[in-house]
């Protein structure tokens, strides 16, 4: 194996083939891992109120206003239709 020096590494001679050389020093001692688990977080207890029992309330509060609206609706509106008579005089009858 030559280098770019044409000088030899200190070695034995392998050939053909490359061997993995890792480089001598640069990295320090990595700390021992730790050695005990630590046990999993406890998660509050939850005390509300569930959410399905919200979307539930949601969804009947929603149903009720549409239906209130609808009973605005047809109680407040004006039954029949107007109709502007010219030219008639005051007090006839109209028939239509």
């Amino acid at each position: 194996m030559d280098n770019a020096n044409d000088s030899d590494p200190a070695g034995p001679d392998f050939g053909a083939t490359t061997p993995l050389i890792r480089p001598q020093g640069g990295t320090g001692r990595l700390p021992p891992p730790q050695s005990g688990q630590k046990p999993p977080p406890v998660r509050p207890v939850r005390r509300g109120v569930p959410t399905w029992i919200w979307l539930a309330g949601a969804g009947v509060f929603a149903l009720a206003a549409v239906m209130a609206l609808v009973l605005i609706y047809f109680l407040f509106r004006q039954p029949g239709f107007t109709m502007v008579v010219r030219g008639a005089p005051p007090a006839s009858d109209v028939f239509v």
